[in-house]
């Protein structure tokens, strides 16, 4: 039977999974350092990975999930995560040194086709990792708003529709996002001094959605709830004390700014009590709300149906902290919106690898599985 690799290329870590068949029989998560500009320690690196974790094991084929935008050819177009690897065909790479063939396209759009291999439907499907990616999907498996970017190509809506890029597409201004702070006992202030340096150049005055409804923005959401300025001393006091009269040993108030890596601390905190995690959760849920509406409004005019909300990510495991303040906002706004945790979460998978896996093996059959 044919062995397939999967590659999940994320924000913080590089997933490995093989596939004997459609069972997959092995895993790896490990985190990564491939922010830096350099592109040789990257390859490096993925190589020895890939080596290791097969340990001389045949293969028939590789597929690689990206976090990123892919090019008709294959190559790296656009990534907020791996700026060496731009311009950089990694699919092409690996098909030459193991001489098999290879896939690569969007992880959002190959966890959209994991998810479908556990439940089909048109759904609308949101994986919440390093930023938010998603993917509207039907019936049939197709992904309608995909998109691939030549060189050049003007970065705009049309070109790259709203459903498969949430996170940066769906952009909310201050007058909207204030009366959300408020409701949370936020200043105006306090916004400002958290999130002015987050706001886009592109579109003055307004926030993508990723920078308010995501797990990377939980670090900015609760500095904002702790008056705009987390370093003050008297919030240091605070969290120092909190954390020590609670035994969190293994937390340190630094853990609670890392960037793109704070949200498992701040759930920590949340888990005990303390008001502002919990709070910086909640926004979190109801600016992703806003977010949603936003996607599901756009698909709701192109095909005339309400698509299942499916939602994905690591921060899930901490749903009960922001999942009742999205389903809140949502419920205010008059839409009864079906939202719920992604089947493949619910199983105990990544349906990023199972994606990626299908991709590989439309190269080898000519159709998705299942």
């Amino acid at each position: 039977m044919e062995k397939i690799l999967a590659l999940d290329l994320g924000g913080t870590s590089l997933k490995l999974g093989l596939f004997d068949g459609e069972d997959i029989v092995k895993t790896e998560d490990k985190k990564h350092n491939y922010t830096g500009s350099d592109l040789e320690p990257v390859k490096k690196d993925i190589l020895a990975r890939i080596n290791s974790f097969l340990s001389g094991e045949q293969i028939s084929a590789i597929g690689i999930g990206i976090a990123g935008l892919i090019a008709p050819d294959d190559s790296l177009y656009r990534s907020t995560v791996f700026p060496s690897v731009i311009g950089f065909n990694l699919a092409k790479y690996l098909s030459k040194t193991f001489g098999v063939p290879v896939s690569i396209d969007n992880d959002a759009d190959c966890g959209a086709w994991g998810e479908y291999y556990f439940k089909k439907g048109d759904f609308f499907y949101v994986v919440l990792g390093h930023g938010i990616g998603s993917a509207f999907v039907r019936k049939n498996g197709e992904l309608p708003y995909k998109v691939r970017f030549k060189k050049g190509t003007k970065f705009d809506e049309n070109k790259n529709p709203l459903p498969n890029d949430l996170g940066l597409r769906v952009l909310i201004s201050k007058v909207e996002a204030f009366p959300i702070f408020a409701k949370y006992g936020v200043s105006v202030s306090s916004v400002d001094k958290a999130f002015d340096k987050l706001i886009s150049p592109d579109y003055s005055g307004k926030f993508r959605i990723a920078a308010l409804g995501s797990p990377r923005a939980l670090r900015n959401l609760l500095e904002a709830v702790s008056g705009g300025d987390f370093k003050l001393a008297s919030n240091l006091a605070y969290y120092e004390t909190f954390i020590k009269e609670k035994e969190l040993s293994k937390l340190k108030v630094d853990d609670l700014m890392v960037p793109y890596d704070s949200a498992i601390s701040i759930a920590e905190l949340a888990k005990f009590g303390e008001p502002n995690s919990k709070k910086a959760y909640e926004l979190m849920g109801e600016f992703l709300g806003y977010g949603l509406l936003k996607a599901v409004d756009i698909i709701k005019k192109d095909y005339s149906l309400e698509p299942e909300i499916r939602i994905a990510g690591p921060i899930m495991n901490d749903g009960n902290l922001f999942f009742p303040a999205v389903k809140e906002y949502l419920a205010k706004s008059g839409q009864d919106l079906n939202v719920t945790p992604a089947i493949s979460f619910l199983n105990g998978e990544n349906p990023n690898l199972r994606g990626v896996f299908f991709k590989a093996k439309v190269l080898l059959d000519g159709k998705l599985p299942g």
